[in-house]
């Protein structure tokens, strides 16, 4: 068993830790604060706005995962485009 005084000073980091997780993830989820009523249930509360701002940042980072294989993919052998141009005669 581990004493009382260490057991308590445990406890107490990680309530400090979690407030402060909160805290940093309060800055991507107040953008979409409001516009849904929280539900609560006893000490619980379910977040909707903080699903669909979960939503929203995966949407965001799989269009930007996606543009950058476009952009930056490699040109690999079976996949090589061929133009052609035509002159004109004079």
């Amino acid at each position: 068993m581990m004493p009382a005084s260490f057991s308590r000073k445990l406890i107490l980091w990680l309530r400090r830790w979690n407030d402060g997780l909160y805290n940093l993830s309060h800055i991507f989820v107040v953008a979409f604060n409001g516009i849904f009523n929280d539900q609560a249930l006893g000490r619980s509360v379910f977040e909707i706005s903080t699903i669909v701002a979960m939503i929203v940042y995966a949407l965001i980072a799989w269009g930007i995962v996606s543009l950058c294989r476009v952009i930056f993919a490699p040109n690999l052998p079976g996949r090589q485009s061929v133009t052609t141009t035509r002159r004109r005669r004079v």
